[in-house]
């Protein structure tokens, strides 16, 4: 008995051979209503394309590398499940380069991705130095940035704001009454995550006239065990901050176990902000206010953008995209 064929996939779709078709060679080009629909229809089909054959014609594996700096990171384990999900529906295979945030094995994954010749690359491992942009072009694949962008406009990329981001962080907890107001996030030298979040706080927090003091601005590694030292040290101040602002929800997860450690009610006595909107904070207690990223979609969209590309069409600017507030248990009024 033969399995599914592109037909059955279209007829359960309720569309044309045509527009599935057209979503397997250029999915920018169909409706994203009309994706999901064929997306679904393949999943529930079981459907595949027929990889050896689109690589006899095309001259292409079908494998995409996916450079991720830090597999620890539930950041990038949603946005490599997003991937995923698009990979399967559009027939290819990814291969998973892990590189420790370190801009050498970065460079190191890029010229594997070259031996390999792998059909595409997708970048989440945030700026791009010249040793970079020697193995990109030496790479002579499509390149694409998730969740990370280039200064210099030369690759495209879909990411969030992230100084808008930092703004409606601020801007929250002013709104709530709070003035002594710490900062925990990346280093600000990081021009892609940390540095504008950096910005967008501070903007936010000068006009209102209340800037903390250097001592209260720490820049510390994206690990949770960093939120969590450095809200040691802000907690056990003679005057504490009323509320924290974090450059990520792994770092507000750590402020708020160090908080329970040293009996401060959140967000009774402290008000913690997160940035991301990692599924893992939801589940949290007390649940994590966060600037959510549609990490999913990100991911997703990379895989279809690198897919297109790969077919030869043209690349697309970067796609900036608006992070939303998501207002939890872990922010309340300040207490006069």
């Amino acid at each position: 008995m033969s399995g599914p064929t592109i037909r059955d996939v279209a007829a359960r779709a309720g569309v044309s051979v045509a527009t599935v078709s057209r979503f397997l060679s250029d999915p920018d080009k169909v409706a994203r209503a009309t994706r999901e629909k064929v997306e679904a229809a393949m999943s529930e089909l079981g459907w595949r394309p027929n990889m050896t054959a689109r690589s006899l014609v095309h001259g292409r594996t079908g494998l995409y590398g996916v450079i991720v700096p830090d597999v620890a990171n539930p950041f990038f384990g949603e946005l490599a499940t997003g991937m995923s999900l698009a990979a399967s529906s559009l027939g290819v295979q990814l291969v998973l380069l892990h590189t420790d945030l370190s801009e050498e094995l970065d460079v190191a994954a890029l010229h594997l991705c070259r031996q390999h010749r792998l059909d595409a690359v997708i970048y989440t491992s945030g700026s791009l130095g010249p040793a970079h942009r020697t193995a990109v072009a030496q790479l002579g694949r499509p390149v694409v940035l998730a969740a990370t962008y280039d200064p210099e406009d030369t690759l495209p990329g879909i990411l969030v704001d992230s100084q808008v981001g930092g703004k409606m962080g601020a801007r929250h907890l002013l709104s709530l009454g709070h003035r002594r107001i710490a900062l925990v996030g990346g280093p600000a030298a990081d021009p892609i995550a940390a540095g504008p979040r950096w910005t967008g706080w501070r903007l936010e927090l000068a006009a209102a006239g209340c800037l903390p003091p250097p001592h209260w601005q720490l820049e510390v590694g994206w690990k949770q065990q960093y939120g969590y030292q450095a809200a040691i040290a802000l907690l056990r101040e003679p005057i504490p901050p009323t509320a924290i602002l974090c450059g990520s929800d792994v770092l507000a997860l750590g402020v708020l176990a160090a908080a329970a450690d040293l009996g401060v009610s959140v967000p009774h006595d402290l008000s913690v902000v997160g940035f991301d909107g990692l599924n893992l904070a939801s589940l949290w207690r007390p649940s994590l206010t966060t600037l959510s990223q549609p990490i999913g979609d990100i991911g997703r969209e990379a895989v279809r953008l690198a897919v297109s590309l790969t077919e030869g069409h043209a690349a697309p600017p970067t796609r900036w995209l608006t992070p939303e507030l998501v207002v939890r248990g872990s922010t309340s009024a300040a207490v006069r």
